[in-house]
């Protein structure tokens, strides 16, 4: 009798900003087990946004995880978080682990970050003249010091599915 092991290879690409890397970039993992993904930025410390993808292959990209360092409460769309634990502690990086790494789990993982913003809501109550003038003049100025931020797509982690 043969004894056969399930191996799932795990592959990371390059692909997107430099300013944004993923390690390590090749791993190979036993099923069951669990892998870390680790993703890093050399942008400042507002980009404390961290986003985490996932695309199958012959499917759209999905959201797996928004972490922040703003809040310790993860928006998992529709993942597991027992599945995908994500850590973010500090702006500059953050980590995704697959846990109990099956077929199902071959896809491309993608990390992005992006920059905090913060909106200002006018009320919507008519205001004094001059007060309101005051108020529209800073709100354009906040607009435009926000109008440049865009999401900053890094390497992307290729997990791919093998038998030995």
């Amino acid at each position: 009798m043969q004894l056969r092991k399930n191996w799932t290879f795990l592959i990371f690409q390059f692909s997107g900003d430099s300013d944004v890397s993923q390690v390590p970039s090749v791993l190979m993992a036993v099923n069951g087990s669990s892998v870390q993904l680790n993703c890093t930025h050399k942008k400042d410390s507002s980009f404390v946004q961290m986003y985490w993808y996932r695309q199958r292959p012959g499917q759209t990209m999905t959201l797996i995880v928004f972490t922040s360092t703003l809040s310790s409460k993860h928006d998992y769309a529709d993942s597991d978080p027992n599945k995908f634990p994500a850590i973010k502690t500090v702006p500059e990086s953050g980590s995704l682990t697959v846990n109990n790494v099956e077929s199902d789990d071959s896809a491309v993982y993608f990390c992005s970050v992006r920059q905090h913003t913060t909106v200002f809501y006018l009320p919507s109550k008519r205001i004094q003249s001059e007060l309101y003038k005051k108020l529209s003049r800073l709100f354009q100025a906040l607009s435009l010091q926000s109008a440049g931020v865009a999401v900053e797509q890094s390497t992307s982690h290729q997990i791919k599915f093998a038998h030995s």
